[in-house]
């Protein structure tokens, strides 16, 4: 699959470590559904450039395992994913088992002193 922009090449390098959206944002420190929006806008944008933080891009590119100038521009070969898969999947094996706040909504405080209890039980 050749990919001209960011969003395609983000998709692409995701993919060929064979990890979800999800944990790419885990794995890049990101808010759940960053990755998934950034990979949208390949395909709203029809190959127009859309901006990306520089922040978001290297943190992307760290959680890949894959060059910033590569993944922001093109520039260089393709990644060596074999390599890669193995780092990436080991860092994700490392992370914490906790799943990451929404990127938007209210939060849901869901300690137990803020849980009702059904009328009638104790």
């Amino acid at each position: 699959m050749t990919a001209s922009t960011f969003h395609e090449r983000l998709e692409l390098a995701r993919k060929a470590v064979g990890i979800s959206a999800r944990q790419c944002d885990r794995l890049a420190g990101k808010a759940f559904g960053t990755c998934a929006l950034l990979e949208k806008r390949a395909h709203d944008t029809k190959g127009k450039a859309s901006g990306v933080l520089p922040q978001t891009a290297e943190a992307f590119a760290a959680a890949l395992g894959v060059s910033l100038p590569w993944l922001l521009l093109g520039v260089g070969n393709e990644p060596e994913w074999a390599s890669i898969t193995r780092d990436v999947a080991e860092r994700l094996k490392a992370l914490p088992h906790t799943e990451p706040e929404p990127a938007e909504g209210p939060r849901v405080d869901r300690s137990p002193e803020f849980v009702q209890t059904p009328a009638g039980v104790p």
